[in-house]
């Protein structure tokens, strides 16, 4: 019985650290991506824009000639993990785009293609 009890102590201790190791591993992340980002490149006219709040949720837009285009607006419900973010636009569903982050700028890459962002 007394080596029951500690293997279900030692089971429990580890399920503890684990849990809150990955707990602060996830906020870590989420407030790396938390912010306003621009499209880095040689944009002339059109840059894209994402906004990712605390709160779950974001937009993304389009300024064209500095102008928001207030049509291209469009937002969504985000969530991540370590290197995925996952977005729900309520008429379109979900999508998942991973990303990176490499010399302060953020890569995000779908099957098609890679865009890269700077924070505002």
């Amino acid at each position: 019985m007394k080596r029951f009890v500690f293997i279900l102590a030692i089971i429990l201790s580890i399920i503890t650290f684990t849990s809150c190791s990955k707990k602060d591993d996830d906020s870590s992340i989420k407030t790396e991506l938390i912010g306003v980002w621009k499209e880095y490149g040689n944009r002339l006219t059109k840059t894209s824009h994402i906004e990712l709040k605390a709160d779950g949720t974001g937009a993304q837009w389009v300024e064209n000639l500095g102008m928001v285009d207030k049509d291209s607006k469009i937002n969504f419900v985000w969530s991540s993990t370590e290197n995925e973010i996952i977005i729900i636009i309520e008429e379109r569903g979900s999508e998942t785009i991973k990303y990176m982050f490499r010399n302060g700028k953020l890569y995000l890459s779908t099957d098609e293609n890679t865009i890269v962002y700077i924070k505002e």
